[in-house]
This record gives structure tokens, sequence and C-alpha cells, in this order.
């Protein structure tokens, strides 16, 4: 695997890292939580194991 492609890939972990942790706090202070609540159950359903 090249370099660009490690940069890649680590930068993508942060990013999804970073949205998990946004998405928790908006969940905790209530900002949108039903939203994502509904759309977190869904990206559990539609993403594969």
């Amino acid at each position: 695997m090249g370099t660009n492609q490690q940069i890649a890939l680590k930068r993508g972990g942060e990013t999804r890292k970073s949205l998990t942790e946004t998405i928790r706090i908006f969940k905790d202070r209530n900002v949108f939580r039903e939203y994502l609540l509904d759309r977190e159950k869904q990206n559990h359903i539609d993403s594969p194991c």
C-alpha cells in the first residue's frame, strides 16, 4: 500500500471518528435526537457486517 493510500485511510478513519463523536454530542444535547437515532438505526441495518 502506498503512502497516499495510507494517508487517505487514516484521514477517513479520523473523519468517521469525528463524525461519530459529533453525533454523540448532538444526541446528548437533544439536537436532532429523533432524526439521528432513526438514521443511526437505518445505517446499522443497511451497512454490511
